[in-house]
């Protein structure tokens, strides 16, 4: 008569999961071995890391701002939907945010999309 094996459950001591073979599944300590978690890169690494992402996103936030702005104001207020998006963008923002993207506007953002559209065109 065959005899009937059980397997042997093991207890990770990182975790205390319990599991059977030579590897926890839940973390991926090798059994009798504590796993010992670091961070990689360090603090410098990971506010740089922070910083790009933030400068990203502000980027992000800068072209979407612009590409809504371009939409309400063209065609005469075919898109009011555009519209009523950068009037609520608008009333959230500080006013000197505002007054310094108007300036940049005037100076250099009309010239750059009229240029962009005669080349697609």
């Amino acid at each position: 008569m065959p005899r009937k094996t059980r397997k042997k459950h093991r207890v990770c001591s990182s975790c205390n999961t319990r599991f059977t073979g030579h590897y926890c599944p839940y973390c991926g300590a090798e059994y009798g071995k504590k796993r010992i978690l670091r961070a990689r890169g360090g603090l410098l690494s990971g506010l740089l890391r922070f910083l790009l992402s933030l400068a990203a996103l502000c980027l992000l936030f800068a072209i979407a701002f612009v590409t809504l702005d371009y939409f309400a104001s063209e065609q005469g207020g075919a898109h009011s939907t555009a519209q009523a998006i950068f009037t609520s963008i608008q009333n959230a923002l500080p006013g000197g945010f505002l007054s310094a993207y108007q300036t940049f506007r005037e100076r250099y953002l009309g010239k750059l999309i009229a240029q962009t559209i005669q080349l697609l065109s």
